[in-house]
């Protein structure tokens, strides 16, 4: 929600990011980089595919451009902490 997308939508764009980036790649079957994403069935990773990156996965191997979403990394910083809160948890 920070990010202004939903961690869902965070989640399925990463994959598909990852793997087009595979496909473009390497020799392996598509079907086997869909199944190693989390695709369960043939029929659902073309569809979602082309709707992420604008392209079947067989033409993305061969010429075509693929997007990429990039990894997000968060970091949390605490800050304000006297010593009385330090030496408590320096203690757990």
């Amino acid at each position: 929600m920070i990010c202004g997308i939903p961690l869902g939508g965070y989640i399925r764009n990463r994959r598909l990011s990852l793997d087009g980036a595979e496909i473009k790649s390497s020799n392996a079957k598509i079907i086997n980089i869909a199944f190693k994403y989390g695709y369960e069935t043939p029929e659902s990773f073309p569809g979602a595919f082309s709707r992420f990156h604008n392209i079947l996965p067989m033409m993305a191997r061969h010429d075509g451009e693929i997007k990429t979403f990039a990894r997000i990394t968060i970091k949390s910083i605490l800050e304000g902490m006297d010593r009385l809160q330090l030496r408590f948890f320096e203690s757990i």
